[in-house]
């Protein structure tokens, strides 16, 4: 072969090896790009799945008291107990009994009327100094709404951590709609106060008197006990029953030693 034949083949080779090498570039280039698609499928996968299971968790949680607004709310509640205010603390002899207040039976025509009654009536209960606890209207906003009535320790600053207990004044009857907003107010303080085990909620149209006492089984669910309808009138058991709940130290009320000292 001539020189001129040798050097063709080289030539015819070496462009050969050369395609061959571009070709393997553009395959590892493919490669490259492929297990970044791959990556970045990986990565979107392990999103979604944190958004499924975000989206899992939300969809868990809004089935739950805490965040729900519906005014059925009471026959949604499926943890929930009926039971006498006497299973929950011993009844003190009636003569540690302030006066009696409510003494007669009461019609209003406005709601901020029966508000301005029970206010009436329970300062005079809570100038008594035994009473442990004072009560302030409209006072906390609990997930932009405002109950009623809020009460503290005396003597406390009047903000939404040394929040005790929440009361509903209705000028009607009660009904499973009041009970459910009294409850929904209840499991919104245990929201905000997470170091608190349990809270007591009130519901009264000052004729009538029912307590709720609302306890916290985990992070995502809640458990409720209630009482029946007490005569709130002429110092029935109603009336010594609130005067006993506003009675008890703060431990009665779901604070332990340590979150007592923090936060009251």
């Amino acid at each position: 072969m001539t020189n001129k034949g040798k050097n063709s083949n080289l030539f015819k080779e070496s462009i050969d090896l050369n395609d061959a090498k571009s070709i393997i570039n553009d395959q590892r280039d493919e490669i490259e790009d492929l297990i970044e698609q791959l990556s970045s499928l990986a990565i979107r996968k392990d999103s979604l799945e944190l958004k499924l299971q975000k989206k899992d968790k939300e969809n868990k949680v809004s089935q739950l008291p805490e965040i729900v607004t519906d005014t059925k709310l009471f026959t949604e509640v499926i943890n929930k107990k009926q039971v006498q205010f006497t299973e929950w603390f011993d009844i003190l002899n009636e003569t540690f009994i302030p006066e009696i207040r409510f003494k007669k039976k009461k019609t209003f025509d406005l709601e901020d009327e029966t508000q301005e009654y029970f206010m009436r009536e329970i300062n005079n209960l809570t100038s008594n100094s035994l009473i442990k606890y004072q009560m302030k209207r409209r006072g906390i906003t609990l997930n932009k709404k405002r109950p009623d009535i809020s009460f503290f320790l005396k003597n406390r600053h009047q903000i939404v951590n040394n929040l005790v207990g929440v009361v509903e004044i209705k000028r009607r009857e009660l009904t499973n709609k009041t009970y459910g907003q009294t409850i929904n107010y209840g499991i919104q303080l245990l929201n905000v106060q997470p170091f608190r085990k349990f809270v007591f909620a009130i519901l009264t149209n000052c004729n009538s008197i029912v307590f709720f006492k609302i306890s916290k089984v985990d992070a995502d669910e809640v458990f409720c006990e209630y009482t029946p309808e007490y005569n709130l009138n002429n110092g029935e058991r109603g009336w010594n029953y609130l005067v006993t709940l506003l009675l008890q130290n703060s431990e009665q009320h779901g604070y332990n030693e340590l979150e007592k000292r923090l936060f009251l």
